[in-house]
Formats: C-alpha cells, sequence, structure tokens
C-alpha cells in the first residue's frame, strides 16, 4: 500500500468517520488539530488492515492479517514513518483550547491571578526562526459571581467558558479574577497586567480589545473612559458606567449588549451611555436580546459576528 497524501488541517472541534476493517466505522472527536491520512488508500484497503486515527499528540497504528506479503508491510512502514515525522513537526506541544493559570508579577496587594490563552500560532512562531508575529490581545472582565480566591469560577462565562469547552480563537485571551467578592476592578491594576501581559507575549499593541459582563460590563466602561487611548475597541455586555464621560470614549469602537429583561442591572444602564456617546458622536452599536434576562452574555459570546467585528478594529489616539 503507498499512503497517497498527508493532510494536517486546524479545526476548532470535528467529528470525522474512519475507515476500519471489513467496512466497520468508527467516530473520532478532535479539537484543534484533525489529521486523515491517505484516504483513498484506506478506502481501497479497508478489508485488509485496521486504521485507527492519528489524535492529538499520537500517532497512526495499523494491524494486519498474518497474510500480508512482507513488502506491502515494508512500504507501509516507511510510509507511515515518514507521515509521524512530518506530523510531529506540524504538531503543537499542547492543547490548542488550554488556558493556563498564572499570577501577576508587577508588585500588587493582592497580585491579581488570571488565566491566559494562547493561540496555536504563538506557540509555532516562538518555536520557528520566522520573522516575529504579533497577536491581538483581548482583556475579559468577570461578573461579580466569579470573584475571590477560586480561579475555576472565571471559566463560568464568557469567553474563559468558550474556551474551557475547547473552542479555538485567532487571538490572546487573559482573564484576570477580581480577588474581591463584593469590590469592583482596581484599574490600575488591570492596566498593570496588561502592560505585563505586553512585555511577556508577542502583542499586537494597536489590537488590544476590552470586554467585561455584568460587574465586569462597568469595569469594562470605567477602565476604557480612564484610559481611553490604550485599547482598540469596547464590549460591554449589561452593565453600566458614567454617562458624563462618554466624549472621552466617542472615537472608540463599541458594541453593547444588554438583555431587555434584565432585573439585575436594567437595561436603562446601557441605554442611557449609548444615548450619551450617540450625542457625543460616537462610534457604537448597541444589541438587545428582547428575550434575555441578566444572562446576555451567552448569546453575545456566541456570536461569530461579534469576533470579525473585533477583529477589525485598530486602536487610533484622539481623546486626550
Amino acid at each position: 500500500m503507498s499512503l497517497s497524501y498527508l493532510h494536517v488541517s486546524r479545526t476548532r472541534s470535528v467529528s470525522k468517520r474512519f475507515l476500519l476493517g471489513a467496512g466497520e466505522k468508527k467516530t473520532y472527536k478532535c479539537t484543534g488539530w484533525d489529521s486523515q491520512i491517505a484516504a483513498n488508500s484506506m478506502e481501497r484497503h479497508r478489508s485488509s488492515f485496521v486504521t485507527q486515527a492519528i489524535s492529538m499528540n499520537s500517532l497512526a497504528s495499523v494491524s494486519y492479517p498474518a497474510t500480508h506479503r512482507p513488502r506491502h508491510l515494508c512500504r507501509l512502514a516507511i510510509h507511515l514513518m515518514i507521515a509521524s515525522c512530518i506530523l510531529l513537526a506540524s504538531l503543537p506541544t499542547t492543547s490548542a483550547a488550554e488556558m493556563v493559570l498564572k499570577t501577576q508579577t508587577t508588585k500588587c496587594d493582592p497580585p491579581l491571578r488570571y488565566w491566559i490563552y494562547l493561540p496555536d500560532e504563538v506557540t509555532e512562531v516562538a518555536r520557528s526562526s520566522k520573522k516575529a508575529k504579533s497577536f491581538p490581545l483581548v482583556l475579559f472582565l468577570h461578573g461579580g459571581g466569579e470573584g475571590g480566591r477560586n480561579p475555576e469560577k472565571v471559566k463560568k462565562n464568557g469567553l474563559p467558558k468558550l474556551i474551557a469547552q475547547g473552542k479555538s480563537f485567532p487571538f490572546i485571551m487573559v482573564a484576570p479574577q477580581n480577588p474581591s467578592e463584593t469590590q469592583f476592578w482596581d484599574d490600575q491594576q488591570l492596566i498593570r497586567l496588561v502592560n505585563e501581559i505586553e512585555t511577556k507575549h508577542p502583542v499586537n499593541r494597536l489590537r488590544v480589545y476590552l470586554t467585561g459582563l455584568s460587574r465586569g460590563g462597568y469595569g469594562a466602561w470605567r477602565l476604557a473612559i480612564q484610559n481611553p487611548n490604550r485599547f482598540a475597541a469596547l464590549v460591554p455586555v449589561c452593565g453600566g458606567g458614567p454617562m458624563p464621560y462618554m466624549n472621552r470614549i466617542k472615537h472608540l469602537p463599541i458594541w453593547v449588549f444588554h438583555g431587555a429583561k434584565d432585573t439585575v442591572i436594567p437595561i436603562s444602564e446601557s441605554q442611557r451611555l449609548v444615548e450619551a456617546l450617540k450625542k457625543a458622536g460616537g462610534d457604537v452599536k448597541f444589541t438587545i436580546y428582547p428575550d434575555a434576562g441578566h444572562d446576555a452574555w451567552t448569546q453575545a459570546y456566541d456570536d461569530p459576528e461579534l469576533y470579525a467585528w473585533l477583529l477589525q478594529q485598530k486602536r487610533t489616539e484622539i481623546a486626550k
């Protein structure tokens, strides 16, 4: 048997069927990197051997009946060895959808603990001799229920939840945990964290985005107002902020989300800020989910249009 081709493709989360002996089929579900090995050849020889799919960080294993002639075994072994080497060179060493928990090293009391997600390309650029490449950064601020000292709670909603479930994104994501369960975010501490991430990772400083939900939505509004030339776009979800200062961020691309039936943070909190931005000539989009309560974030962060829009934005220094 000769292998027709080796195709390695990057996917989000897919299920593919690989042919087994005697026409039997089995489904392998892979997240991140997925491989198809010589599908045409498998089709022609499926009654002669059993082939198991290559999944992440593993190689193909093939069993053969005793009737196979040695020259076929040798030829197939050589092709599998070559294919395996190519695959190993292509695969990342860690999961594509893995977040890592770290602690802020900038002097703060207490330092922030945060989850950081690096897309595959960051690892590939670091391992290769290619020209340095920079990547967008998204700072995500969680809601009031995820504060405290248990960082696993940060994965409950929004971007961290999606990444923990296996979703891949083409940007770096950092999700700190507010050490307090009752207090608002510390603006200066958050900016120090962004500075630290930019120093340690290949961040495109013209494409740093800010988003948050609920209490994190309030934090996102306030952090943008305090640092009007720091971010490329703002996405507050079911939050609120100080209306008199909207003119400071009227140049900033903003997309606001809120549930019409929100009884925790009324939709009026977002409406008044959007109206103030429009009066100031601001660049703002406003999405209202008519049937959503406080949980507007599930629909917002599940929307692929949000990320397509977000990644089009670049920072400009206008406000002073």
